[in-house]
């Protein structure tokens, strides 16, 4: 369901960034996104473009590949 891939893409990209130690505003600041955005996305208040999803992933070394194609048909 949809909750269930809002819950699974949040919980991996806050994981992704707890591995490096990387508190959000330093997440932010490796993706040239706002803080908002980066607490957005593991709140789930909102879904990243999949261009955040894939530098989220260049960045923690971390694939989200799976979730990209799922939401961006939503």
């Amino acid at each position: 369901t949809m909750d269930t891939l809002t819950f699974d893409l949040a919980d991996r990209l806050r994981k992704a960034r707890e591995i490096h130690g990387w508190d959000i505003g330093e997440m932010a600041d490796r993706l040239g996104v706002s803080r908002g955005s980066v607490s957005g996305w593991e709140r789930r208040k909102h879904y990243p473009h999949h261009k955040n999803l894939r530098d989220y992933a260049t960045v923690t070394g971390v694939p989200l590949w799976g979730y990209s194609r799922k939401i961006r048909a939503h």
